[in-house]
């Protein structure tokens, strides 16, 4: 089982882990129906009200502490100058839950895998050091 993200240090290492657990939450199927949030999200879109409202918060926070910790790893040096923690977070955010789609409309086993596979290649596409992600 994959180790709680908040033990790995905060930056590179948080997001690889937040990565990794949020790829093993959708894989593992804690809720029959995928992401509970992801579920959620798509269900109020474009639904005014209080639980949208609440449902937008969530989201902000989450993509606020995963920006928050891509901009740790750019200010540490582990991912390049000038990489834009907003556009990580979008790429990030968009592969595994496209991944959470295809396991759960075509069966896909692989998706989980191929989307952490992708936010690696990311990663190390921004400078991140191939050894720091296994």
């Amino acid at each position: 089982m994959h180790q709680p993200a908040r033990s790995a240090a905060p930056g590179l290492d948080r997001v690889w882990s937040l990565a990794r657990g949020w790829s093993e939450y959708s894989r593992t199927r804690t809720f029959a129906g995928g992401w509970f949030f992801r579920a959620v999200e798509t269900e109020t879109d474009s639904r005014p009200g209080p639980v949208r409202d609440a449902v937008v918060a969530v989201r902000r926070e989450w993509d606020g502490y995963l920006a928050h910790h891509v901009a740790l790893a750019v200010e540490a040096g582990d991912l390049a100058a000038g990489t834009e923690p907003d556009q990580v977070v979008f790429e990030v955010v968009g592969l595994l839950g496209a991944a959470n789609d295809r396991s759960l409309l075509l069966d896909d086993a692989t998706a989980d895998d191929r989307a952490l596979r992708a936010v690696r290649a990311l990663l190390v596409g921004r400078g991140a050091d191939p050894a720091r992600l296994p």
